[in-house]
């Protein structure tokens, strides 16, 4: 299945920054990755929120706790052509969006609502538990149709298909990463988005 991922290339006016930024796309060209964090680090302050039922075993939340401490996350997208996820993902259209190939099975597809995951008397193991909640969030974040691998490696295997630059990117900088993408692999499509590209946007007069 082809996903899509948001990254940011740093602020050029910051030289370590940038540096760093760059390095972690030379990362995903080279070795065919993408990185997975912890739940505790990403955007959403209430990631991985949830409520038991009353009564529940102490121990059974202590083994969700735990069990979410050991699992590693990779937000996708079903699209590189959101305005909005350019916006907050990819350093206002400064950044880049991968275009990656992944087995369909690994995907989880993130479920909106307005409160947090209850959990029930069920007979779901302590694994089923932390993937329900870790697929789960407020809806406020329903515009990001996201889609998520979960997993204990610090990283997921991907096939890079094409990288796609944003709008803001300098022709200069565009041109010399164009050039050192191709050079490490033929096979990658290396693109500039333009006003076209995107969603809901009618650029005809």
């Amino acid at each position: 299945m082809i996903v899509y991922k948001y990254k940011s290339l740093g602020d050029s006016n910051c030289l370590l920054g940038h540096e760093k930024q760059l390095g972690y796309l030379k990362d995903i060209v080279e070795n065919q990755r993408l990185y997975a964090s912890d739940f505790n680090v990403l955007d959403d302050p209430m990631e991985g929120i949830f409520e038991s039922y009353i009564g529940n075993d102490s121990n059974i939340v202590q083994e969700i706790i735990h069990g979410k401490t050991n699992i590693h996350i990779c937000s996708l997208s079903p699209t590189c052509s959101s305005m909005l996820m350019w916006s907050f993902y990819a350093n206002s259209h400064k950044g880049y969006c991968v275009e990656a190939e992944i087995d369909e099975k690994m995907l989880l597809e993130v479920k909106y609502d307005d409160n947090p995951l209850t959990i029930e008397k069920q007979e779901a193991s302590i694994d089923e538990k932390v993937q329900m909640i870790l697929s789960r969030k407020y809806k406020d974040w329903a515009f990001e149709k996201e889609l998520r691998v979960l997993c204990k490696e610090r990283y997921v295997k991907i096939t890079v298909k094409k990288i796609y630059f944003g709008m803001r990117v300098k022709d200069d900088l565009f041109d010399k990463l164009k050039n050192e993408i191709q050079e490490k692999n033929k096979s990658i499509d290396v693109i500039k988005m333009s006003e076209e590209m995107f969603e809901h946007i009618n650029t005809s007069k």
